[in-house]
């Protein structure tokens, strides 16, 4: 279920172990592009999960919400999975070294993500898509790659 908030009232409201509102806003660059945020229950949910599975000690989502005329900036259509917010970039932590994209993803796939891209060695998008998976790695190109994370990296 997407939940609505506001970034001026809500920005500071925990809506998980390791989540608050404002993580998710819609940014680019340094400017806050709306005061909406909108986050897919289900997402936080999942990324609790792979905190746990994965060890991280913290998770950093460097992309979350996006209404369309941010996500334009950014280079999407502006009606992907970010506007819609059921999706982030993400990077994970294990004290101060990041988790590679490649555990990440397969993690992912583990616990039922239907969304997963390799964006760089340090990134990853993670989304609860409804329909078809993508399963991408974004080094490469932007066409599914995969649907085996496991035997895509051997």
């Amino acid at each position: 279920m997407v939940k609505r908030f506001s970034y001026v009232a809500d920005g500071a409201k925990q809506i998980s172990t390791h989540f608050k509102v404002k993580e998710f806003a819609s940014f680019a660059g340094n400017v806050l592009t709306t005061d909406a945020v909108l986050i897919n229950t289900t997402l936080v949910e999942k990324l609790e999960k792979l905190i746990s599975l994965l060890g991280a000690t913290k998770a950093i989502i460097t992309s979350g919400y996006r209404d369309a005329k941010c996500d334009k900036l950014v280079g999407g259509s502006g009606k992907g999975q970010h506007c819609e917010g059921n999706a982030v970039d993400i990077q994970f932590y294990k004290g101060k070294e990041i988790i590679d994209t490649k555990i990440v993803s397969c993690k992912a796939q583990d616990i039922g993500f239907t969304g997963i891209a390799r964006i760089s060695n340090t990134a990853t998008h993670l989304d609860v898509r409804s329909g078809k998976k993508y399963y991408g790695d974004e080094t490469k190109s932007l066409n599914t790659v995969t649907d085996d994370f496991y035997k895509y990296y051997k």
